[in-house]
């Protein structure tokens, strides 16, 4: 599988030139357009009602609850820049290297569902018994505070936000390409899996 991955590397346009016009768009839109809802956010704590000190604790802590405003809103907000960057990758890789988006995630024609849901139960069931696991072994160290207004926002942000910016555009999109040029599908394969 990884060498039919990394070997996807060559088809579509590989110039050099493109991964930088690429990356340049990719942290634009994902620094810039992408944390503007933010700093929009945090225009609407109306700054000038806070002290230094407040400031100085939102900034070292990203600390939304500091300014009076909603922690999931805020942390909504943040993930908002990934997706915008993640939009921006996918456009760049689909438009300006004329690659389809299905080799981005896999080296295979289709994705293998049953591999996908595989690993999602395979990792659920291990993360469910070491929970079990540390309820056993100190409860004190949990209080039950199911809220669904809060915790349906959340689950939704994780299940869109499975796959992050860094695994597509590093892992996947860089190293493939670093395959491509260099022709050391040995080492990428051992890159790509880090």
């Amino acid at each position: 599988m990884t060498n039919r991955f990394l070997e996807q590397a060559k088809l579509g346009k590989n110039q050099w030139w493109r991964y930088v016009i690429g990356t340049f768009l990719v942290l634009l839109f994902f620094q810039v357009i992408g944390f503007m809802p933010v700093e929009l956010y945090m225009d609407s704590a109306n700054p000038t009602d806070f002290t230094a000190v407040e400031w100085y604790e939102y900034q070292v802590n990203s600390d939304y609850i500091s300014l009076g405003l909603d922690k999931n809103m805020g942390l909504t907000m943040l993930i908002l820049g990934f997706v915008i960057g993640m939009a921006a990758l996918l456009i760049v890789y689909r438009f300006l290297h004329k690659k389809p988006l299905l080799h981005l995630f896999t080296g295979y024609h289709k994705i293998r569902w049953k591999r996908v849901c595989f690993v999602l139960v395979a990792w659920g069931s291990l993360c469910l018994l070491l929970l079990f696991g540390q309820l056993l072994t100190s409860p004190e160290d949990y209080a039950w505070q199911f809220d669904a207004s809060k915790f349906i926002p959340l689950l939704l942000i994780c299940i869109l936000m499975r796959r992050s910016i860094f695994d597509l555009g590093i892992k996947l999109f860089y190293w493939a390409s670093y395959a491509f040029l260099k022709y050391d599908m040995l080492l990428c394969a051992h890159l790509v899996a880090l």
